[in-house]
């Protein structure tokens, strides 16, 4: 898997948070690690055969084996505060923006 893009991955973001899915069908869970630094959000893990094979393979496409997925995100995130699920394939990945990232209201005073 590691000529692939996988998982596939859509992210977006509002004034707090950083929202990242990515699409892991037929990954378990605990076969998958995240981790953070800075604005780099990393998603490893392992996607096991799905059969034992016998016979003779005529095509191979599901693809198995180890992958990493590096993101570079559009801000520093705050590591303490990220959190995943995952449901029918899809992992949801919710990070909080570090405070120093978030936009911040300037006063301006009158002179």
């Amino acid at each position: 898997m590691a000529t692939r893009r996988f998982p596939l991955v859509n992210f977006s973001e509002d004034e707090g948070s950083v929202y990242v899915e990515a699409l892991v069908p037929g990954v378990d869970p605990k076969d998958v690690d995240l981790s953070v630094l800075r604005n780099t959000l990393t998603i490893s893990g392992e996607r096991k055969p799905f059969a034992e094979v016998k016979g003779v393979i005529h095509r191979s496409e599901l693809g198995s084996g180890r992958f990493t997925r590096t993101l570079e995100l559009p801000v520093d995130i705050d590591p303490n505060n990220i959190t995943a699920q995952c449901k029918d394939g899809m992992m949801q990945i919710k990070l909080a923006k570090a405070e120093h990232a978030k936009p911040r209201k300037i006063d301006i005073k009158l002179s």
